[in-house]
């Protein structure tokens, strides 16, 4: 699966996403959605539109902390998700965390949910719980 990266300056339409994905699995685990705190995270990493065959079909928000590139956000549109793209952006963070000297790539994940699985199946396991997230990692 070939996807291309470019810079986003959209925010509107990455918090637009991200809302429309993680505000209902938060809901299921009892916690609130705040886009305030999205927003203020939102300078402090790379954010990046995912595109396949001329169309955006999700965000990647990167950052890194001393040894490890950290996923801050990825999310595919709903109608092209199960289509590889997923396991392709995670694929080029890991590539934009080599290219920094990471050690490992980090992500948190709501607990129980489907994408909790889905960073299980690319070799990502967990390493804390502060609920309602899961810390995961792989290394790079």
């Amino acid at each position: 699966m070939r996807i291309k990266l470019l810079s986003n300056n959209d925010a509107e339409y990455a918090l637009t996403l991200i809302e429309a994905q993680l505000r209902p699995q938060l809901r299921a685990v009892g916690a609130a959605w705040d886009r305030d705190v999205v927003w203020a995270a939102w300078r402090q990493c790379e954010n990046f539109d995912i595109w396949q065959t001329g169309t955006r079909v999700g965000i990647l928000r990167l950052r890194q902390e001393d040894t490890t590139a950290i996923i801050e956000d990825i999310h595919i549109e709903a109608s092209q998700q199960r289509r590889g793209l997923g396991r392709a952006a995670v694929e080029q963070a890991c590539h934009w965390g080599q290219e920094r000297g990471a050690q490992r790539l980090a992500l948190d994940v709501v607990k129980g949910s489907p994408a909790e699985s889905f960073y299980e199946r690319i070799g990502f396991t967990c390493v804390g719980i502060d609920l309602p997230f899961a810390r995961m990692e792989r290394p790079l």
